[in-house]
């Protein structure tokens, strides 16, 4: 998958519940994350009719497995579970209690993987769900969590999408 050292696809951890895929946890390459770091946020690799994916678990924030994103080469993207549930969510909330001194919000799941790594897996970060596109609407569905931190960092694509996104949810 775009040059990432996978497990093979299988099941990792039980079976798939309510249509979700199976999926094993390893590194992946391209982004230089580890394991431990894709087993802690519930980012693996899995095999979805016939193809070999990447799927984000998707939690609500009091933990309970509502969905996954499953991540095509390409950028292409399908949501699983609980489609109308998984957009309005921020992907790692579970992992960070509401409140605390700083939140990072980044724009797509990979994203926040590697600002968490790079963190030493210790400190809050979350990424919006849909994208650039609808990200104001997922942080207002979230506002009370992220408004519980004394500070919140946007940190998004600098491209214009991106740009445009941190200013609207930062408002």
């Amino acid at each position: 998958f775009e040059g990432d050292n996978n497990a093979s696809a299988g099941d990792a951890g039980g079976k798939p519940t309510s249509g979700l895929i199976g999926m094993e946890y390893a590194p992946l390459n391209t982004r230089k994350l580890k394991e431990a770091t894709c087993k802690k946020w519930g980012y693996g690799v899995g095999n979805y009719k016939g193809h070999i994916v990447q799927a984000a678990n998707y939690r609500d924030l009091e933990g309970k497995l509502v969905g996954q994103k499953i991540r095509f080469p390409g950028k292409k993207f399908s949501i699983l579970g609980a489609p109308r549930r998984v957009p309005k969510l921020l992907y790692g909330g579970h992992l960070w209690p509401a409140g605390g001194k700083l939140l990072v919000i980044t724009e797509g799941e990979l994203d926040a993987l590697s600002v968490n790594q790079a963190q030493g897996l210790k400190w809050p970060v979350v990424s919006v769900s849909a994208g650039a596109a609808a990200a104001s609407k997922c942080v207002a569905e979230n506002l009370e969590y992220v408004e519980s931190f004394d500070s919140v960092v946007f940190m998004f694509d600098q491209d214009a999408p991106g740009q445009d996104a941190s200013k609207k949810c930062a408002e």
